[in-house]
């Protein structure tokens, strides 16, 4: 990669991304899918992007993963 970000052309860039994903939204729910363990399992195993979604369905829930 060159200086400022540019890739040059021979280089190949991928992004892996992880396209559903878990988040617990409340304390009581599983604690390998709160936020800071989710981002470690990501950084371990070369995820850098993921979609996530709240464990129960509801737009509560969706508004507090939005604040996550």
């Amino acid at each position: 990669q060159k200086a400022g970000g540019k890739i040059e052309e021979s280089e190949e860039w991928k992004m892996v991304v992880d396209a559903h994903v878990h988040i617990a939204t409340e304390e009581n729910e599983n604690p390998r899918a709160r936020v800071e363990n989710v981002i470690k399992s990501m950084d371990a195993n070369g995820i850098d992007l993921a979609v996530c979604f709240p464990f129960s369905a509801g737009i509560e829930k969706q508004k507090k993963l939005a604040e996550l």
